[in-house]
């Protein structure tokens, strides 16, 4: 097993920080100033993005320095992670929807309901502080072996 690489975790935990600053920025809006707006809504969907592969990285990375498995899909990386870590199936189940909503921003952007952005914003943010928290304690129990 190779360690972790601590600046990649770092690198990527303030990647996902900074845009989740920004989600929580959105979120304070109220949901007619937020849809009103694309400045808002454009915003939002790109630190989401940047935010759920901050995550996702963080988490092939660990998953591929530690051996755990092979992916296939960004749903895999996040069950692989919650398995590893014991996270609730309601709580990855969240993540992964979350992943999803990604793939629709980049792929069917089109298909995008602003209205649902806004939701996630509202319902979703407090999902990266626990699986940081999550992640954070695992590695340092993982770095005490």
């Amino acid at each position: 097993m190779t360690p972790v690489n601590t600046e990649i975790v770092t690198r990527l935990f303030t990647e996902m920080e900074q845009a989740v600053a920004k989600l929580r920025s959105s979120a304070a809006l109220s949901q007619d100033e937020f849809l009103s707006d694309s400045k808002y809504y454009d915003s939002a969907k790109y630190n989401l993005i940047v935010a759920v592969e901050a995550l996702i990285d963080l988490c092939n990375h660990i998953i591929a320095q530690e051996r755990l498995g092979k992916p296939e899909e960004y749903a895999d990386v996040l069950r692989i992670i919650g398995a590893r870590l014991s996270l609730g199936a309601d709580f990855m189940m969240r993540l992964e929807k979350m992943a999803k909503f990604r793939n629709l921003i980049v792929h069917l952007y089109w298909k995008v309901d602003n209205a649902d952005v806004y939701k996630i914003l509202k319902n979703n943010m407090d999902d990266f502080d626990i699986i940081k928290k999550a992640l954070s304690k695992y590695m340092t129990h993982q770095g005490k072996k």
